[in-house]
């Protein structure tokens, strides 16, 4: 996928802040004493083995994997759980990931990582925006059945 292309709703374009503009999503940020290369590798390293950073992934199916853009399956361990496939598209010269969810029985929508430089060379700052809503309004979901990615 090329700069600019949209992944679900979500433009990955060089440049820009990586607001949706939408109300329905949660947004942090918070500064890392690293500089913005080696954040990035990590973030990457996230990507393709996410169960080095999160406990309850049981397994990862890599679908596809190209210079820019990966499709995978996430098999999550527990009581409940269910697979969560992403197609994630990465740009280096934006700083942007976006996790787009992929034929989720109940919600729609992405994850967008941002890593910035800062004034300070050996600091970074990595921006997190959730984006998920339910494709049916009317039903409802208990937070205990979710397991989210990112």
């Amino acid at each position: 996928m090329e700069s600019g292309q949209i992944c679900g709703e979500a433009v990955v374009n060089p440049g820009s802040s990586g607001s949706l503009g939408r109300s329905e999503f949660t947004h942090t940020h918070t500064l890392v004493n690293a500089r913005f290369g080696a954040v990035w590798q990590k973030l990457l390293e996230k990507i393709e083995h996410p169960e080095k950073y999160f406990q309850r992934i049981r397994h990862v199916e890599i679908l596809e994997n190209e210079k820019n853009h990966l499709l995978r399956i996430l098999q999550f361990e527990g009581d409940k759980w269910q697979e969560l496939k992403e197609l994630i598209v990465h740009d280096k010269s934006s700083g942007i990931i976006v996790y787009c969810l992929v034929d989720h029985p109940y919600f729609q929508g992405e994850t967008i990582n941002i890593c910035r430089t800062t004034n300070q060379v050996y600091q970074s700052e990595l921006e997190y925006e959730m984006n998920w809503k339910l494709k049916d309004q009317n039903s409802k979901e208990s937070n205990d059945d979710i397991y989210y990615s990112e």
